[in-house]
């Protein structure tokens, strides 16, 4: 069975409580009649230039704020490179649930950001939470988070050099696995890094060295079937380093896990782990 949520205690206290990534909690895509009368659909952000590029995703984002106001949390969806601003939200009232659309997005790198400056995130709020859909595939979201949480958003979904493995439905790649990534940021955010690889040592994803200190960032990739290696290397240090949390999750393609890992890292440790997909 899949657990609705990681155990707060083995993330430590700096970490909020996990995501739920289970399929009867976020379902793909969220059916707009579950989300109530009080949904309100911000206007659909098209592209600036008069030709649309050839190969584009559509991205879905539900905030939901339902029974708790806050006008202390923002968010921004924008283009890594040029920080161009596509999609933007705040001011939540109460009970609110909204649901942003931006319709054909070019292939390239993005960043989904939540912040709250109170440094409270959702505060106590049960129901509230963030999800994010390319083209209805759900990628990454959270129930909780204190001053920021960063999701990072690869398109194409799937690495982008794996195409002579890939199984191909109507022209795009299927994914045999979903990998999700979180890690929480210490006090010397530019000291944590991670890589993926297949079984030839090829590095398929990678990120870090972060900037920001207790931050929360996210990862989502889409996996062909193979032999896969993740490892996260710590190199903290100083007067008083402090362990970082992170968490793995990867399912297969009907929802079953293939690993749940959650762990302390230590200053100047690394750890790796395996796993395998759909052979």
């Amino acid at each position: 069975s899949i657990p609705s949520s990681l155990p707060t205690s083995s993330l430590g206290p700096s970490m909020p409580d996990a995501p739920t990534y289970t399929p009867t909690r976020v379902p793909s895509p969220l059916p707009t009649s579950t989300l109530g009368p009080s949904v309100s659909v911000a206007p659909t952000h098209t592209p600036t230039s008069s030709s649309a590029p050839t190969i584009c995703y559509d991205i879905r984002i539900v905030i939901s704020m339902k029974g708790f106001e806050n006008d202390e949390t923002s968010w921004e969806f924008y283009q890594k490179r040029s920080r161009e601003v596509i999609l933007q939200g705040g001011q939540f009232q109460d009970d609110a649930i909204e649901e942003y659309e931006a319709k054909c997005i070019e292939q390239d790198d993005y960043v989904f950001k939540i912040t709250n400056s109170g440094g409270n995130g959702f505060g106590e709020c049960s129901t509230c939470g963030y999800y994010l859909y390319v083209d209805e595939r759900f990628i990454g979201g959270n129930t909780a988070f204190i001053d920021a949480d960063i999701v990072n958003v690869r398109l194409p979904l799937y690495q982008r050099e794996l195409n002579d493995d890939m199984v191909f439905f109507n022209g795009q790649p299927t994914c045999i696995g979903d990998f999700f990534l979180g890690i929480v940021t210490g006090d010397n955010p530019q000291g944590i890094t991670w890589v993926l690889t297949n079984e030839d040592g090829e590095t398929l994803f990678q990120g870090g060295p972060y900037s920001k200190v207790f931050e929360s960032y996210r990862e989502f990739a889409c996996l062909p079937d193979g032999h896969f290696t993740f490892t996260v290397y710590n190199s903290e240090d100083g007067a008083s380093p402090l362990s970082i949390p992170y968490f793995v999750y990867v399912f297969g393609i009907e929802w079953d896990i293939i690993i749940l890992q959650s762990s302390l890292l230590s200053f100047n440790t690394s750890e790796s782990t395996s796993f395998v997909l759909g052979v």
